[in-house]
């Protein structure tokens, strides 16, 4: 347990305010005060700072009212950052705003006749050349968060994925700055989408998620009080490896599913969520579902989440799929007094954990300022 002192404090109170900013952007000391639960002369004092390093700026608020307006605060229109999604063997890079919000895309598909190190240095050298286009500074960037499939490993600069094994042998960070003097974090994408659910679900970041996502591969992390829990080696939870009563892993089954349904809704020209209504898919679609609900209620009985988090391919099986699950699980939750958790569905064009990945680059990079 960390020892409560006034830097983690005032730690805490930086990230709180800049949320606030974030969120409500054009808002006043006061109302920042009030959304952050502390005083003015806190928020005055931090924003001082803030200003200096160029993170804010503010602007008078036009009223017809008589008297002084208060100064309405917004983030900074020339800082920005970098999330390079290392996840397979498509790269990616999101160019971001100081509130999140991604201006720019670069991706590149993985070419077979060249090794992983040659493939993401001409990646670099991509992302360099269309930072250069847009005209981005260097000086006003952030820096970079990157999003592994596995645990990154300090001391050895490296993450250790059985999803993408070529990442074994490669220095991420030290690669990148060959191409880039910045900041650069790294982290597995399970615990930056945990961050992200817990800044978007706020009713439930008191409590307890269980965030799943479900598209190339199955990946998920358990979220209580606000912070992720970190398991064995720092991993968020590796969800998609837990063994079926069948011998099979959750992952094999549920991607052998989807695919399958997938190609059936493409050849018949309709979504995968139409094909809960035909009968040549219902055995495929029983067997998608049973399992994500096996899976999950097994979790449920361990964890006992107020509220299970979906993301990925998910939200093409629609609302029923949501129905299918809370027929499957709830009844079995027992006592009866035990908490029936919301199953939500989330899909956004930027993935949770490119999300979580810029909201961690920017909250470290905010407490530095400090």
């Amino acid at each position: 347990m960390k020892k409560l002192n006034v830097s983690l404090v005032r730690a805490r109170n930086i990230v709180e305010i800049v949320t606030a900013i974030a969120e409500h952007e054009g808002i006043s000391r006061a109302e920042i005060a009030e959304r952050a639960s502390v005083s003015v002369m806190t928020v005055s004092n931090i924003m001082e700072v803030l200003l200096r390093n160029g993170a804010v700026y503010e602007t008078e608020q036009r009223t017809e009212n008589v008297g002084r307006n208060p100064a309405l605060v917004y983030f900074s229109r020339t800082k920005w950052l970098m999330v390079f999604d290392l996840t397979g063997l498509r790269f990616s890079c999101s160019f971001m705003t100081l509130e999140l919000v991604s201006f720019d895309t670069l991706t590149q598909e993985y070419d077979e006749n060249k090794s992983y190190t040659e493939n993401f240095e001409h990646f670099l050298q991509e992302v360099r050349e269309r930072c250069r286009k847009l005209r981005l500074s260097e000086d006003e960037c952030l820096g970079i968060s990157v999003c592994l499939p596995a645990v990154y490993n300090k001391d050895t600069d490296t993450t250790d994925s059985f999803r993408v094994p070529a990442l074994f042998n490669v220095p991420i960070k030290g690669t990148i700055r060959k191409y880039f003097d910045c900041e650069v974090i790294a982290s597995a994408d399970a615990k930056l989408a945990g961050i992200a659910c817990n800044a978007e679900l706020k009713a439930y970041a008191p409590y307890s998620m269980l965030y799943l996502s479900i598209d190339s591969n199955v990946r998920g992390a358990l979220v209580h009080e606000g912070s992720v829990v970190l398991g064995t080696d720092g991993y968020a939870g590796d969800l998609g490896q837990m063994v079926l009563s069948s011998g099979e892993r959750l992952e094999a089954r549920l991607l052998r599913a989807y695919g399958a349904l997938d190609a059936m809704a493409k050849e018949r020209g309709c979504s995968i969520e139409e094909l809960w209504n035909v009968a040549e898919a219902a055995e495929t679609m029983e067997d998608y579902v049973n399992a994500l609900a096996s899976a999950l209620y097994n979790t449920c009985c361990v964890f006992s989440p107020y509220a299970i988090v979906l993301d990925g391919h998910c939200v093409r099986f629609g609302d029923r799929l949501v129905r299918r699950l809370i027929d499957y699980i709830h009844p079995r939750l027992v006592p009866a007094n035990r908490h029936k958790p919301d199953i939500l569905v989330m899909s956004h064009t930027v993935s949770n954990a490119v999300t979580g990945a810029g909201i961690r680059l920017r909250e470290k990079w905010i407490k530095e300022l400090n």
